[in-house]
């Protein structure tokens, strides 16, 4: 499987399944990254995306999709 991104708020409902589902991939042999919001609602980033937390997630998520697609290619 592909390296992977996630993320999830500490206060996500499907947080334990978030982590269950990361360390499963791991187990799995696959590269991951979660990423862990703290205290960001479900949706944050939908709702409400010129927040500083949306913002710092977007730029999280870019970087490391940056570098994926820089290293692997």
């Amino acid at each position: 499987l592909p390296r992977t991104w996630l993320y999830s708020s500490d206060i996500e409902l499907f947080h334990a399944e978030n982590l269950k589902y990361v360390e499963r991939l791991q187990s799995a042999g696959v590269d991951v990254t979660f990423d862990v919001v703290h205290g960001a609602p479900h949706g944050f980033e939908a709702f409400a995306p010129q927040t500083p937390a949306a913002q710092a997630l977007f730029a999280r998520a870019r970087s490391w999709l940056l570098e994926v697609l820089a290293t692997d290619s």
